[in-house]
């Protein structure tokens, strides 16, 4: 059951694509739909009404099990932070830059901090770098939130770094960025005869001599896959460096340094061979 949209904040070009590979092997999604009432049947299942968000129609349906994935809200309000000159967003979370928050001395790291990715391996850099700049006197360990990779382990597991496509055309405009794309199917999946498409797109900044500034990948072993680029967001690497990179054959990895058709070329995506 889906409120809104898959993966939100997510490349949708991506996401869509998820959700196509899990509607095709089965799942079933009810879209534009919230849960409003569970109740335990005879049976030991569950009853589930549900409302169209749109509609506003209620239909119900029995479940063996539910499962909510309601994410998390931070308990910011019962510190009293404004006493101390902490001021909060409107969600509930604490307004930093660089971890400083409005009140001197104050820090913030992690998941409570505003428009900062909630995921652990953050929470722990910032909270690394922010002691090396207060103890060491270090000015340039600084966590770009812009350079956080992620993956996402559906079926399809997807790995990303940096902007979407979405966000980037929001920041720099359409006609200041370039996407370079390729569908292909992994030489793993052929023998077993895998019909799962997978995808390699990059998102580039014509304005700054084509800076590569988003990175997704749709495939297998995405977390390892996506790890070994983002030192290339660190380093600032352009599209012409990831050309010069010798990929390693054959391997879904090699598929992002080998991209060469483009959205804005109106060319199929779709590789068919190696």
């Amino acid at each position: 059951m889906v409120r809104s949209i898959v993966l939100r904040g997510f490349d949708r070009d991506c996401a869509d694509r998820i959700k196509e590979d899990l509607m095709a092997s089965g799942t079933r999604f009810i879209d534009k739909s919230v849960p409003i009432k569970i109740e335990a049947t005879q049976e030991g299942l569950r009853r589930v009404t549900y409302e169209n968000v749109v509609t506003k129609q209620q239909h119900s349906e029995v479940f063996e099990t539910v499962v909510f994935a309601i994410g998390r809200e931070p308990v910011t309000k019962e510190l009293n932070l404004e006493a101390a000159g902490v001021k909060l967003a409107p969600d509930n979370k604490i307004w930093t830059w660089n971890e400083r928050t409005t009140a001197e001395h104050v820090y913030a790291v992690g998941d409570c901090s505003h428009k900062t990715p909630e995921l652990t391996p953050v929470a722990i850099k910032q909270g690394l770098t922010l002691a090396k700049r207060i103890y060491a006197h270090s000015k340039d360990d600084l966590v770009n939130l812009d350079h956080v990779p992620t993956t996402v382990f559906t079926p399809l597991e997807y790995g990303s770094i940096g902007f979407s496509e979405e966000r980037a055309i929001e920041t720099f405009g359409e006609d200041k960025i370039e996407v370079y794309h390729s569908e292909f199917t992994p030489l793993e999946y052929t023998v077993p005869h895998r019909k799962a498409r997978c995808y390699a797109k990059i998102v580039v900044n014509y304005l700054d001599k084509e800076r590569v500034i988003g990175f997704h990948y749709l495939g297998p072993n995405a977390g390892e896959v996506t790890q070994g680029y983002a030192a290339g967001f660190i380093a600032g690497l352009h599209k012409a460096d990831f050309d010069l990179i010798v990929g390693i054959h054959p391997t879904c990895a090699e598929e992002m340094v080998s991209l060469r058709r483009t959205k804005r070329s109106g060319m199929d995506p779709k590789k068919t061979g190696c």
